[in-house]
């Protein structure tokens, strides 16, 4: 076959180029979702996953006052309220759970999942061939920012500051045990890139603000961050208040027990527990609505309960240390029964 003249040839490769580029990517028309009552890295996530595929940044919850302000800061505006998914190409990012996806969820077209949790015992299913990426970091945000470097896409200022806070939220500023080297290694990188000396003091700004509870009421502080798990087929329910100022929120303790008690019976919940994190100091105040919570919990922290409360020193980590060590008692009581 002869070649084409050197004069057509790169006409027909500028006529290629031209075709390739007029094609929309691959994710132009996808909705990037994180869960339920979304975190930080959720909401960091849905908005940097979009950016790298071009696609929609998108939550299924109000933001809590860390996300807004990290937002305000890095000039980067909300990610859009969704509730219908219907004729929606959707992907999932940081979760992977039926329970913790909003409603109808599934009936969009489930496109991709990118996480840092546990496949549990109610993954989301499809009947197609989608990419999954699910690496052991500290943060889902992590998991993007290196997809932007290992691929050679540029991160601006304002995308790696945006990065570098989801991922100091995620990990409590690397002290949280799901921490890993690769969470400092581009939490470093990303430093560098948005110009931050001062990582310490970036991350108590954002827990600063996130520590501000005073005008939520008992059950917006409750809901704030409570995520749904199915254990030996039951629904737990597990919420999470992170906080500088521990002592504010647990001054309203019998506000929150009520709100629980309320939560547990609209939620059909067969479990609730919610854990008031102190940052500072990385120790839990968990506290107990009911007697079966409250059975479950000596068996697995060995600690004793006064007034419906809990104190779990070192113990921070839904995801790392509170479900896997709940799962654990919890199946060794059924064996025994």
């Amino acid at each position: 076959m002869k070649s084409l003249p050197f004069d057509l040839h790169g006409l027909v490769l500028i006529v290629l180029g031209l075709i390739i580029s007029a094609v929309p990517p691959l994710h132009a028309e996808t909705y990037f979702i994180g869960h339920l009552n979304p975190d930080t890295d959720s909401i960091v996530a849905a908005i940097s996953a979009a950016a790298y595929y071009q696609g929609i940044p998108a939550r299924t919850g109000k933001m809590n006052k860390e996300s807004q302000y990290l937002l305000k800061k890095t000039h980067y505006s909300a990610p859009m309220l969704i509730e219908d998914f219907s004729n929606k190409d959707v992907a999932a990012v940081d979760f992977n759970q039926r329970t913790q996806a909003p409603p109808k969820f599934q009936e969009g077209n489930l496109v991709e999942i990118i996480d840092h949790h546990a496949l549990g015992v109610a993954p989301l299913t499809v009947d197609h061939p989608i990419a999954i990426t699910i690496r052991p970091w500290g943060s889902t945000s992590t998991i993007i920012a290196d997809m932007f470097i290992q691929n050679r896409k540029p991160i601006d200022a304002p995308l790696a500051t945006l990065l570098l806070g989801g991922i100091l939220a995620d990990t409590l500023e690397f002290r949280s045990p799901t921490t890993t080297i690769r969470d400092h290694e581009v939490a470093t990188y990303l430093q560098t890139t948005a110009g931050i000396d001062d990582v310490h003091g970036f991350a108590i700004e954002l827990f600063t603000a996130k520590s501000d509870v005073e005008d939520l009421t008992a059950a917006e502080i409750l809901t704030t961050d409570v995520k749904v798990f199915t254990i030996n087929n039951r629904r737990l329910g597990f919420g999470v208040a992170e906080t500088l100022s521990a002592e504010t929120i647990l001054a309203r303790r019998d506000q929150i027990l009520k709100a629980m008690a309320d939560y547990k019976q609209e939620e059909n919940l067969d479990l609730l527990y919610f854990c008031v994190i102190d940052m500072l100091y990385l120790n839990s105040t968990m506290l107990l609505v009911g007697n079966e919570e409250k059975a479950l919990a000596e068996k697995t922290f060995k600690s004793e309960i006064a007034d419906g409360i809990m104190f779990l020193p070192g113990i921070v980590s839904r995801k790392e240390q509170f479900i896997p060590m709940l799962t654990k008692a919890s199946e060794e009581s059924d064996r025994k029964e």
